[in-house]
């Protein structure tokens, strides 16, 4: 099988938790998860990575740097109370590449790096 750069989310999800059952196997049951993951076309190797130690945190660089891809990209809506946190302040003093950090309630686990969002500022008397 050739290796691939675009997988569905649902392939995605499957890689990571391959990934982090690798993560803690014994070394005759990482051989097993290593030809799961190839099964899905998904070769280490050809994406840069050590077959040692590649975890969930790489394949999500490899997403967040556009080496792999998630067809299609889903899009998010967060909600910011600015009872609860200054969400204006926090805007003002974002820059382009920032990260922040955004506590879910549902969904999390199909968040995948590279979807997209828009943030919705709530609560009384917001414009």
């Amino acid at each position: 099988m050739e290796a691939r750069t675009e997988f569905s989310r649902d392939e995605i999800r499957q890689i990571r938790q391959l990934l982090e059952e690798k993560a803690g196997a014994t070394r005759e049951q990482q051989k097993s998860i290593r030809q799961q993951i190839r099964d899905l076309g998904f070769f280490i190797s050809e994406v840069g990575g050590p077959d040692r130690g590649f975890g969930s945190t790489d394949l999500d660089n490899l997403l967040a740097n556009s080496e792999i891809t998630s067809a299609p990209p889903a899009f998010w809506i967060f909600q910011g109370n600015p009872d609860k946190w200054d969400f204006r302040g926090a805007l003002e003093e974002t820059f382009e590449g920032d990260n922040w950090d955004w506590s879910v309630r549902q969904y999390g686990d199909s968040m995948l790096p590279g979807d997209q969002v828009a943030l919705w500022v709530s609560g009384r008397g917001v414009p």
